[in-house]
């Protein structure tokens, strides 16, 4: 394994987990206002 295809691996797993953890975020702050919106 070269040094270029290691960096896109490593990059790909970043970007993965970048989004993984936006998608999680906007989720739970989607859920928490439904919670609150339901309170009401």
């Amino acid at each position: 394994m070269d040094a270029q295809t290691s960096s896109n691996i490593i990059m790909g797993v970043i970007g993965l987990i970048a989004l993984g953890g936006l998608v999680t975020t906007v989720g739970a702050y989607f859920y928490m206002g439904r919670q609150a919106y339901r309170k009401e």
